[in-house]
């Protein structure tokens, strides 16, 4: 009976167009996804099981679509064809009847995605991709994802969906349904720190392991499980069925089972949609009459008739919705994901402090995450909304009735929009909620206000869009299905990923930006305002159409022939194509002609040309830039800043110079040139370049004068570039990028080797290898400069501060260097409060806005501190003042950035945290320590070459100074969790890039320098003590400071090869010059309390490896020892060093207090690339 039934179902189903196009979908999208996407992990071949576990599951979302479809189809068809009466009085059992088409629908599923397994075996096939990029062919590979990842989250899907058909026999829940486990699916994507979702990023490893366990999709626990491969293990590891991947699959198995056990349970043939009618109490005695008055004559589609039935359609659709179960699930979810959004803004994640619960994070973060979801409701309840006449048989009586069809699309219309409406009054509740708990920042009333025109608006031009492809297209589904197409494509991210990026072509696009406080939202408003006059004007032309479409009974040619404009369609028709073409011509005029609009292969053809064009000028000898002089007058209001300036050149080479090759970066437009004794040759100002042939050539060692001016604005319509940020409060410039300067700029070369091999380029320019002792030329200068800026701002530079006026309404600063500084300028300019406090001699300066003065006191503490430890262990601070300037966080790409004598710190990144939770990092004393120190390590006394291993001598140096100073102020315990962090960091991302050694770590690796060099100079602080590590870090910067040699990697490990003891020398060539991992683990631990003492017994296992670059590793023989350590129930550490054996560490161990855990390399000596099992709890 079940087979026979199961065929009836397959051959049902069979007959479905939607059934072929399923499977034929289904190819397709795995031959476009293996032959053409890029799913971009470097090291990884496109085949790789890594590569194709994450593809294959990532797509495996695609199924919700295909079974919602499947479900609403053919579970329901009985009740929809009013046969299920008929077929439930037959002798057919509950269990054969759900069965057949439970079993069928997941055959169909299961069968249609493997036809997507088919399409990627054959698109990797294809001649066109690189060899370089295929592995071998292992049909394993592709087999095992699909066996663990997409067959139980089909059978999930499925018992979902199919829960809700059975028990509530209608479409509107199963469609809900797929709309719930998408939602579930975006949840668990961002919680998980998924690559798709890039802003997305757990708090610790902890909330990791949580987000493992309960993604419905598995996709969390299989990167979880993967966060610490290298390159090779994700081209020959599997996932394994075990740890949180494993429990994942079993947890979400056994709901599916549950749920599709549930429902059967609860499965009915009796049960009806009857509802029961209340009977109305009637008064026996009451006498009937009836009025003989004749009625007055009754008005029809007056305004006010109009009105009244605009109120009554609103009214009923709006409370249909609302008292639907649908939306209920919709609010709980959207709810419960917006809660965890903000709680994970607020936590700061893993590295930074808790976020102060200001209004401005509030509406970022809800701007950020909500708009993409409100636009799948949208698309949702849009289908239910304009069908429901239609749905209910009741259409055929409503078009009778005497009223404005019109009226009754604006009431649609009305409705639709009040649903995202709701939802955003919503999470401003929750927004203020989580203000009103925190209690730590003024609740804004107007930013909360001001989302209902910058995520409103857009959906409410969105609604138009909907409403009339739904209106011209009158299949139901077809309509919804093109409607959603088209507004993914053009109203979404998704559209904007695919190169559908133009201003142009974009459709109720909500508002992208930040609010922040020193800056607000920006000159970016008002582009925003122009876009949406001119979606508006598309939206009112739309709105007109739809109106003379609507329930229209013929072709839109026909219907629009019958039926002529009347005045106000013309009116608003007119209206709509005059801010149409009026705004779009604006902005096509700002996008395209102010400002060249230029996608991304037109910034790869510029680099190409002008790598070809100039790259033969590689070695073309320069003069050297040794003093510069310049007026800077800074417009904040207007977005720009104008520069004037001097150089003096000198030529440090042994060669005459007689052609000079000026370049000035493509943000900055040279408006003047005088060179002495120098014309101007040839302008290739498409590339930047300025050609100049001197008079007489400039001899070694001879010096020559250069003046030039030039111009630097942006457009919001454009964008802004992060470090030449010029806004009207807060602004930040790296301004020494801009300033001309001379030869060929390796750094506009195309960067990625694809792209490199696919225009046949060379390889790109290597970085300077650490062996090349060639003598390179110190970038010292001496620097002068007079800024102005606003009335009511200042405006704050490098070097000491000359004196300072007021002129012409403007203020004017003078800035002079004490002594040569490296080429590396900058300024701010903002309303400041200023705090200042001298202390030893030096000026300590605070530069902050009104509103953030939360932690000031605490971060000129911690310069105090920091000032204590450099000048004790390192040697005098080199000038009089230290400033700390907030800027807005407009400036992207940093925390804080240190420059001669100023520091300049984002506004999000300490001025504003709360400090007040101690289980959190300290943001102020680690951004402190580790800029301030920089002017001792990179930034003004040394000026590493660009080369291999440079980044340890500022970077590294620089992290070390942070963690000692941390140490100082939290303690060894606060300090091992930072490094623990740090360790995290630098594990997680060695396995997308490959590894070098760290004395020989490039600029493509910051976990290198960061994350591994703190680490590797805890372990030598540990191995030879603090005192040794600071006197051979003194002796560097004694030896290599300007004007000494220029220094790297190897004269800095030179200094402490010569205050470490001979025996350790091979310690420390494992540390900086190899790539060593260790794999240990607690087997095995017990305790008994003897004698008031607790003997502890333990089994451990310890393996050491050397890697390669891409985590080849090999085992080698291990250390003579480790340590151990046990945590008793204080908390405090004893630590005790044990013998290795063949790998293996047994002993025992006596304390006199209760111990909690024990944990094997306590002081984090080794590299364990799996430090969770280091430990152990004590029972």
């Amino acid at each position: 009976m079940l087979s026979k039934l199961i065929q009836f179902e397959w051959h049902n189903n069979t007959r479905s167009r939607t059934f072929y196009a399923t499977f034929i979908i289904y190819l397709i999208l795995g031959f476009f996804v293996s032959a053409f996407a890029n799913f971009s992990f470097s090291g990884a071949y496109k085949n790789s099981p890594f590569v194709l576990t994450y593809a294959i599951g990532l797509i495996s979302l695609m199924t919700i679509f295909s079974i919602t479809l499947q479900v609403a189809q053919h579970f329901l068809k009985e009740y929809e064809t009013k046969f299920d009466a008929i077929i439930f009085s037959t002798p057919i059992s509950k269990f054969y009847f759900l069965g057949s088409k439970f079993i069928t629908a997941f055959i169909i599923a299961v069968s249609s995605f493997g036809m997507f397994i088919i399409g990627m075996i054959i698109g990797h096939q294809m001649s066109w991709i690189p060899k370089s990029e295929i592995g071998p062919f292992e049909i394993l590979n592709y087999v095992w994802p699909y066996f663990v990842i997409v067959i139980p989250n089909i059978l999930l899907c499925l018992s979902i969906l199919a829960t809700m058909a059975w028990l509530t026999r209608s479409k509107l829940f199963v469609y809900v349904g797929g709309l719930l486990i998408y939602i579930l699916y975006i949840a668990g994507s961002i919680f998980s720190n998924s690559p798709l979702f890039a802003n997305a990023s757990p708090s610790s490893a902890k909330a990791m392991s949580l987000a493992a366990k309960i993604d419905p999709f598995g996709l969390a626990a299989f990167l979880e499980q993967t966060r610490y491969w290298t390159s090779i293990e994700k081209n020959t590891q599997l996932v394994s069925l075990s740890g949180n991947f494993s429990f994942n699959r079993i947890i979400w198995i056994c709901i599916s089972f549950l749920l599709i056990f549930v429902s059967y349970k609860l499965f009915s043939f009796r049960k009806t949609k009857t509802k029961k009618v209340k009977t109305i109490k009637t008064n026996a005695k009451e006498t009937k009459t009836y009025s003989v008055a004749i009625p007055r004559q009754l008005e029809f589609k007056t305004s006010k008739h109009n009105l009244a039935v605009f109120k009554s359609n609103l009214k009923m659709d709006i409370y249909l919705v609302l008292k639907g179960i649908p939306f209920l699930l919709i609010v709980l979810l959207f709810s419960g994901l917006l809660m965890i959004e903000i709680s994970d803004e607020i936590d700061g994640g893993i590295r930074l402090a808790e976020k102060i619960t200001d209004t401005a994070l509030m509406i970022s973060t809800i701007m950020d995450r909500l708009p993409f979801i409100l636009i799948l409701v949208t698309l949702f309840y849009s289908s239910e909304l304009l069908n429901r006449s239609e749905n209910s048989r009741f259409e055929m009586l409503e078009n009778t009735a005497p009223y404005s069809q019109f009226v009754i699309l604006l009431s649609k219309l009305t409705a639709l929009f009040m649903i995202p409406l709701i939802l955003i009054e919503i999470s401003i509740l929750i927004g203020i909620g989580f203000q009103v708990i925190h209690a730590n920042a003024p609740i804004k009333a107007g930013l909360y206000f001001s989302m209902f025109y910058y995520i409103g608006f857009p959906l409410f031009l969105i609604s138009i869009l909907i409403i009339a492809i739904q209106t011209f297209i009158k299949n139901n589904f077809l309509g919804l299905g093109i409607s959603a197409f088209i507004v993914l494509l053009f109203c979404t991210g998704i559209g904007e990923q695919l190169g559908i990026s133009h201003p142009l072509f974009r459709f109720g696009d909500s508002f992208k930006r930040e609010y922040f406080d020193l800056n607000g939202f920006g000159s970016y408003t008002f582009p925003f305002h122009i876009s949406m006059l001119y979606n508006f004007g598309l939206a009112l032309m739309l709105l007109t159409l739809t109106g003379i479409l609507w329930k229209r009974n013929s072709t839109i040619l026909k219907t629009i022939r019958r039926n002529s404009f009347n005045t106000i369609q013309k009116t608003t028709f007119a209206f709509g194509s005059i801010l149409f073409i009026g705004f779009g011509s604006y902005l096509f005029y700002k996008t395209n002609i102010e400002y060249l609009y230029l996608t991304k292969d037109d910034v790869n053809n510029w680099s190409e040309h002008y790598e070809k064009q100039f790259k033969k000028y590689v070695n073309l000898t320069q003069p050297t830039i040794i003093s510069v002089n310049s007026k800077v007058d800074l417009f904040p209001e207007e977005n720009r800043y104008e520069v004037k300036g001097t150089y003096e050149l000198i030529n440090n080479t042994e060669k005459p110079i007689d052609s000079l090759l000026l370049y000035i970066d493509r943000n900055s437009k040279l408006t003047s040139v005088e060179i002495e004794n120098a014309k101007n040759l040839d302008d290739v100002s498409e590339f930047q370049h300025y050609w100049y042939r001197l008079e007489k050539p400039l001899e070694p060692h001879q010096k020559i004068k250069m003046s030039f001016s030039f111009t630097s604005t942006w457009s919001p319509f454009k964008g802004h570039t992060a470090f030449n940020s010029i806004i009207e409060n807060g602004s930040f410039m790296r301004i020494s990028r801009y300033f001309p300067t001379f030869g060929y700029q390796d750094s506009n070369e195309i960067s990625s080797e694809k792209e490199r091999a696919k225009r046949h380029l060379k390889p790109q320019t290597p970085l300077k290898k650490l062996e090349d002792k060639s003598k390179t030329t110190n970038d010292f200068i001496d620097y002068d400069v007079v800024v102005s800026t606003s009335k009511n701002q200042t405006a704050i530079g490098v070097g000491d501060l000359i004196e300072n006026w007021k002129k012409d309404d403007r203020n004017y600063f003078h800035y002079k260097s004490n002594g040569k500084i490296p080429f590396r300028f900058a300024f701010s300019s903002a309303e400041y409060q200023i705090q200042k406090t001298n202390y030893k001699g030096i000026s300590i300066e605070v530069f902050y806005d009104k509103r953030h003065s939360r932690n000031v006191a605490k971060l000129i503490q911690d310069v105090k501190n920091t000032l204590d430890y450099c000048q004790n262990n390192f040697g005098k601070y080199p000038y009089q003042t230290i400033r700390y300037a907030e800027v807005s966080a407009f400036a992207d790409g940093f925390a804080a950035t240190s420059y001669p004598s100023t520091v300049f710190m984002k506004e999000n990144f300490g001025f504003y945290s709360n400090l007040n939770n101690r289980d959190k990092e300290d943001i102020i004393n680690q951004l402190t320590a580790h800029e301030l120190s920089h002017e001792w390590w990179g930034n003004s006394q040394i000026s590493p070459q660009q080369k291999e291993g440079s980044w340890i001598l500022t970077e590294t140096l620089a992290q070390y100074t942070e963690l000692m100073l941390y140490e100082k102020e939290h303690g060894l315990e606060k300090a091992l969790e930072t490094l623990k962090i740090h360790l995290d960091l630098y594990l997680s991302s060695r396995s997308y890039e490959p590894e070098t050694a760290l004395y020989k770590t490039n600029y493509e690796t910051p976990h290198l320098p960061y994350d591994k060099g703190m680490l590797v100079m805890h372990q030598l602080r540990i191995l030879i003590g603090e005192e040794k590590v600071n006197l051979a870090l003194k002796n560097f910067l004694n030896h290599y400071k300007y004007p000494n040699p220029i220094p790297d990697s190897e004269d800095l490990l030179k200094e402490i090869y010569l205050v470490t003891d001979s025996k350790l020398y091979p310690k420390l060539d494992e540390m900086f010059k190899k790539i060593i991992t260790y794999s240990s683990k607690i087997s095995k631990v017990e305790s008994v309390k003897k004698n008031n003492f607790y003997e502890i017994s333990f089994k451990a296992d310890s393996k050491k490896y050397i890697e390669n670059a891409t985590g080849v590793r090999k085992q080698i023989d291990n250390d003579k020892t480790i340590d151990i350590g046990i945590y008793d129930e204080n908390g405090k550490l004893f630590r005790y060093t044990f013998p290795i054996k063949n790998n293996r560490i047994e002993g025992e161990i006596k304390i006199k207090n209760k111990p909690q855990r024990i944990v094997i390399d306590p002081l984090l000596m080794n590299i364990d690339t799996f430090i969770k099992d280091n430990e152990k709890e004590i029972d």
